[in-house]
């Protein structure tokens, strides 16, 4: 398709195939954030689509291969326009629905952090939301914020991979585009003293974050057995600010005993876990079916 050029200039060199800047030979576009651009429109085969920070004749933050275009090296001086292609303003409308570009280079520190500019404590806070691309595009949430450093979940769902992170984004939106909302979790289930609880199944172990309050959906069934004790243990998906102490914080829970439904409660008095209780605090009785239901929501 031959698309029509509303302004155009030509690269000063080369582009190669997964280059993520370049520069232009004049500054004919007007500055700004992940603008669409046109690559060699004139090409049959060689076209491509992207989305470019644009300041003077610097181009940085490239998006390659945008509205199904293929990221291929463009040499010479290729030529760049900006088009009236529809399909391509909607994916640039689309892509800043809910999200921020975070024009700064952001790189791989461990499967839960990452490593930014210097600075971050000012820009990011706890609970916003972050979309970046390591061969697929992955979300997060941000649980903590250093200078340097950004700490994130996705739960099961994503992890961070030590590989190079293209086209980051945040958000302080309730739901950014394409952002799931609730994230999976695998907590691991234990007791206190020396009760077993054991030939476990999860049901449910979902959560979400707004701001700085986690909500989790827990449900999950075992056997107990040992020496008998009053408490079953679940992790947590994001640790609390604070760990209370002396029943400061209780929540009714569906709770069974070995098969017989009992009046719960749920705490968050053991460091990184929540933990299942009868009302009446008495020991839980040796059998299968001892299960615990929560929902609900606490400080981060």
């Amino acid at each position: 398709m031959t698309l029509k050029i509303n302004k155009s200039t030509t690269l000063t060199a080369t582009l190669a195939a997964s280059a993520h800047s370049a520069t232009l030979t004049s500054a004919v576009f007007d500055n700004g954030i992940q603008v669409p651009l046109t690559l060699e429109p004139e090409s049959s085969t060689k076209m491509e689509k992207i989305l470019a920070d644009i300041t003077g004749t610097a181009l940085t933050n490239i998006t390659r291969a945008q509205d199904g275009s293929s990221d291929v090296e463009h040499t010479g001086t290729p030529t760049i326009g900006m088009t009236s292609d529809p399909s391509t303003w909607s994916r640039h409308l689309i892509e800043l629905a809910g999200w921020i570009p975070a024009q700064e280079t952001w790189a791989y520190a461990s499967a839960t952090t990452i490593t930014v500019p210097s600075g971050a404590t000012s820009k990011y806070s706890v609970g916003d939301k972050i979309k970046l691309t390591q061969t697929t595009v992955k979300y997060f949430y941000i649980t903590a914020v250093a200078d340097t450093t950004l700490t994130v979940t996705g739960g099961t769902d994503y992890t961070v991979a030590n590989a190079a992170i293209t086209s980051p984004y945040y958000s302080e939106a309730t739901s950014p585009v394409g952002f799931p909302g609730w994230f999976n979790w695998t907590p691991t289930l234990s007791a206190s003293g020396a009760m077993t609880y054991t030939s476990t199944t999860v049901y449910i172990s979902k959560f979400r974050i707004e701001g700085r309050a986690a909500t989790i959906q827990l449900g999950f069934t075992g056997t107990t057995g040992g020496t008998l004790s009053n408490a079953i243990y679940a992790t947590l998906p994001v640790n609390l600010a604070t760990t209370p102490s002396n029943d400061a914080l209780l929540i009714p829970a569906h709770i069974l005993n070995a098969g017989t439904r009992v009046n719960g409660i749920a705490d968050f008095e053991v460091a990184g876990k929540i933990q299942f209780r009868q009302e009446a605090l008495g020991n839980f009785s040796a059998g299968i079916n001892s299960r615990g239901y929560f929902s609900g929501t606490y400080e981060i």
